[in-house]
């Protein structure tokens, strides 16, 4: 079985060449396997390190190739392979699965946020092995090391992919593996360009009527993170409705050999109910980040204040305020931190 792990490569200078080398040594085992780096964006060395990886550890491009990605090595190794795409992972995710061509294919961050527990979890499934296999975080066997604004944010996603897709996985933003006849299936009908792509590509599975199995992952507090609480919150839910909306206008038209005509009706006329509920739903998640990261601390930090002035410094009105006034102002500046830092675990 050849296996290609699609690497998506953004500002991954720090790291790229450690999860090469590794990935490298995992794949080979199966002779013919490939990793193919996705370069999208970066402002760092990425570019550059990613095109000399692969030049070192691939045989040359042959002559005519202008695909932009360096050609495969032999059958009997491990290769590396180059190619860009537009900023984005939906952009990078597309055109790895475009590229591919490994009888399994593995979307994976540049990271590695699961090391191989995803991989060995599918290499150990019975045959025949499921269609599509998502590494989740959410599965009830995983070892998960996240924060707590993290899983509210996480179980509010969950919320809302429900209620707008119908989709009842724990979580599909984890690490995908996919098989060949899958990807030919569904690739033609992807469209996201961001973060979304992984929930669009099990919606479209689920709706092709593949089997989708979801496998517990170890995933280590992470050391950095670029999500956003309410910003993220928003276009989380901005990004579900434009992929519902897809999936409901174009859906029967795009597999209408798979999917029931019946569901046309239906999926119509829940439109409107589920647009409603997921803008709600992000009025309430973004409301619970509001309240954990900057409401809750400053009354908090208001209430410390009234204490000082009535609780042993009632004669001295005057350094009561002058300490009420640097509390608060600490509480501020520690309210910044948390919402500029606080998803950063």
């Amino acid at each position: 079985m050849r296996i290609t792990y699609v690497v998506a490569v953004h500002n991954s200078a720090d790291h790229l060449e450690t999860t090469v080398a590794k990935v490298v040594a995992r794949l080979r085992a199966h002779p013919g396997s490939e990793v193919l780096l996705v370069e999208n964006g970066s402002s760092d060395d990425s570019p550059e390190i990613a095109q000399r990886l692969a030049a070192s550890q691939s045989s040359p491009q042959p002559s005519g190739d202008s695909s932009g990605s360096s050609a495969p090595g032999s059958s009997n190794s491990v290769s590396v392979a180059y190619t860009t795409s537009a900023t984005g992972l939906g952009f990078a995710f597309r055109r790895g699965l475009e590229l591919a061509v490994g009888d399994v294919v593995v979307l994976t961050a540049s990271d590695l946020p699961f090391g191989f527990t995803d991989l060995d979890a599918y290499l150990g499934l019975d045959d025949p092995r499921p269609a599509l296999v998502m590494g989740s975080k959410g599965h009830r066997d995983s070892v998960t090391d996240v924060s707590a604004l993290r899983r509210v944010l996480s179980a509010g996603f969950r919320l809302l992919r429900l209620a707008t897709l119908g989709i009842r996985y724990a979580d599909t933003q984890g690490t995908l593996i996919l098989e060949r006849n899958l990807i030919t299936r569904i690739a033609p009908l992807l469209a996201c360009d961001d973060y979304l792509i992984t929930t669009e590509i099990v919606a479209w599975a689920e709706r092709s009527g593949a089997r989708c199995v979801e496998v517990p992952v170890t995933y280590p507090r992470a050391e950095s993170s670029t999500v956003s609480p309410l910003r993220d919150s928003v276009r989380m839910a901005a990004g579900l409705l434009r992929l519902s909306r897809r999936l409901d206008d174009h859906a029967v038209a795009a597999i209408d050999s798979v999917v029931d005509p019946r569901l046309v009706t239906r999926v119509h006329a829940t439109a409107p109910l589920k647009r409603a509920v997921v803008a709600g739903g992000a009025v309430v998640i973004a409301t619970c980040v509001l309240l954990g990261t900057v409401i809750l601390p400053l009354l908090a930090v208001a209430l410390a204040g009234r204490l000082l002035t009535h609780v042993g410094l009632s004669a001295h009105p005057q350094v009561a305020a002058a300490l009420t006034w640097s509390a608060c102002v600490l509480g501020a500046a520690l309210v910044m931190l948390r919402v500029r830092h606080g998803s950063r675990s």
